[in-house]
């Protein structure tokens, strides 16, 4: 799989996340997939449009549409500063179990959680995951879904990761050294890296590729940066949300950017009213939503703006519609 994600042209929030965005004093940037994909898009300008990846896309849901559940394997990469476990970024399993479950609830719409709905157009993904059990030699994990790696030992740049040079985020370690130096087989786990991140970026992700479309380039990018790369603190759920990191703390980053791993666009088609998410069920909004503004209508309609693929706070998201 592969493209990118970096997030918004959008200063977000004045919020701070934590103390070490308060230290940073930069505002919050709910995603950066978009910018992202643009950069991987500049260095790779044999790249399919967009256009063509959804056409392709289209054909394949056609073809394949079935109701048989798809479950992924993860693995979370914690970047670490030489700290012990539960201090840090060293973060508990505690918190990973917490936030494979917010994203089984949100992906799956399970009833009873955070993750349902009554929206009439609310939907099942039937897409679920699961925390890898054994490591790409085959050997039983001790934590499942657990890659604890100390930035340390690999000789890695200290924390927090990302440049911000005229105030714009420039994620080329992460790209660079970190993921590809530390990335399992992306054919057989899903990789989410968690870290201390710079500039206020909460997350971003890497969009998927087609393939066989003819007259078309085969080289899309690296494989060995495929995934998504979260800071630390987002993780958790609804129910086991991270502590002192509200309101982007109950896990919704994950399913935010993982939606965009899996192909999902910003709900506003990253435009004005017109612009377009390749879906058909999602309606127009001029903007991204912040906060929770569940009254708020453009584009002649009412924003989704409990939807995942908005940048709503985590509390006020539940919903992934049939088309997505």
């Amino acid at each position: 799989m592969k493209i990118l994600l970096h997030l918004s042209p959008f200063l977000l929030s004045f919020l701070f996340l934590n103390q070490s965005l308060l230290a940073q004093d930069y505002p919050v940037v709910r995603c950066h997939t978009v910018e992202a994909e643009q950069a991987r898009r500049a260095q790779n300008p044999e790249m399919e449009t967009i256009d063509q990846f959804e056409k392709w896309m289209n054909k394949t849901m056609d073809v394949n549409r079935s109701s048989v559940i798809t479950t992924i394997p993860v693995v979370f990469h914690i970047i670490h500063n030489n700290s012990s476990v539960g201090s840090g970024t060293n973060i508990s399993s505690t918190y990973i179990s917490a936030q494979l479950s917010q994203l089984n609830n949100d992906f799956r719409k399970i009833s009873g959680t955070s993750g349902d709905n009554n929206n009439s157009v609310g939907a099942d993904s039937e897409i679920e995951f699961c925390l890898a059990a054994v490591d790409p030699s085959g050997n039983a994990i001790s934590e499942p879904g657990i890659n604890r790696i100390n930035r340390v030992s690999k000789g890695w740049t200290a924390p927090p990761y990302g440049t911000c040079p005229g105030g714009q985020f420039n994620d080329a370690y992460i790209e660079n050294t970190i993921k590809p130096q530390s990335q399992w087989n992306p054919n057989d786990y899903m990789n989410i890296w968690l870290m201390d991140i710079n500039c206020g970026i909460l997350g971003y992700a890497q969009f998927p590729n087609s393939s066989g479309l003819s007259g078309l380039g085969s080289s899309n990018g690296n494989a060995n940066t495929d995934g998504v790369v979260l800071i630390y603190s987002s993780v958790g759920s609804t129910v086991t949300p991270y502590p002192g990191a509200a309101p982007y703390n109950k896990g919704r980053t994950a399913t935010h950017e993982v939606g965009h791993f899996l192909n999902l666009r910003h709900i506003w088609g990253d435009g004005a009213c017109g612009a377009t998410d390749y879906v058909s069920d999602t309606l127009s909004a001029e903007a991204a939503n912040t906060g929770c503004s569940t009254n708020k209508s453009s584009c002649g309609s009412r924003d989704m703006v409990q939807n995942y693929m908005d940048y709503s706070d985590d509390a006020c998201m539940n919903l992934f519609t049939s088309g997505q």
